[in-house]
């Protein structure tokens, strides 16, 4: 690998591999908790909505898999059904 860019030498501390491994692509977690709201276990403030193992937050990717297979089932139960009408409107001709 060259270290000579089209407009000069790369300064060492920017060339590949040479960050520390805390700033090698890495948010300090924390702060980016912080900074969406999020809280620890246990330090919600009273009244805050919780979400338990009964009570999922959304539905699970297996209940919308379902969920499009149902509708792909009747959009195509839908479309047999017009096509044989429209058949056999066109043989009565």
């Amino acid at each position: 690998m060259s270290n000579i860019a089209p407009d000069g030498p790369i300064p060492e501390e920017q060339q590949p591999g040479r960050q520390p491994t805390h700033q090698a692509d890495k948010p300090d977690m924390d702060a980016f908790a912080e900074r969406l709201g999020v809280v620890k276990d246990g330090d919600e403030p009273d009244g805050a909505p919780s979400v338990t193992a009964d009570e999922p937050a959304s539905p699970t990717i297996a209940h919308i898999r379902s969920r499009q297979r149902t509708v792909a089932m009747v959009v195509t139960v839908v479309a047999i059904g017009l096509t044989i009408a429209g058949v056999r409107r066109l043989r009565r001709r």
